[in-house]
């Protein structure tokens, strides 16, 4: 349940889950930048460089991890299957965003 709360953003409307997605990013290419100038190995999602891969990686991270946790969730508590549908109307935007 606590995880699922963590990934919240996941099940929001989606103009406001996309807006959620960019200031994550935003802080991810920002510790990304201190990492990268450390002369860290830093993961591809936390590049600059690698930001026209961000639909990618939301499609990747919805399908593996939120989705999966949420249909769970739903099981146990039908009443939540609402968070699964808007989750996967999300990832949808995310296959078709450009």
């Amino acid at each position: 349940m606590m995880m699922a709360c963590d990934l919240c953003g996941s099940w929001k409307r989606w103009e406001e889950h996309k807006n959620i997605v960019w200031s994550l990013y935003k802080e991810y290419f920002n510790q990304g930048d201190k990492e990268v100038n450390f002369g860290m190995v830093t993961p591809g999602h936390m590049l600059r460089t690698n930001a026209e891969s961000i639909p990618r990686y939301q499609t990747a991270f919805l399908i593996n991890v939120a989705i999966p946790i949420f249909e769970l969730l739903s099981k146990v508590f039908p009443q939540l299957s609402e968070i699964t549908k808007t989750t996967q109307e999300n990832l949808e935007c995310w296959k078709t965003y450009k």
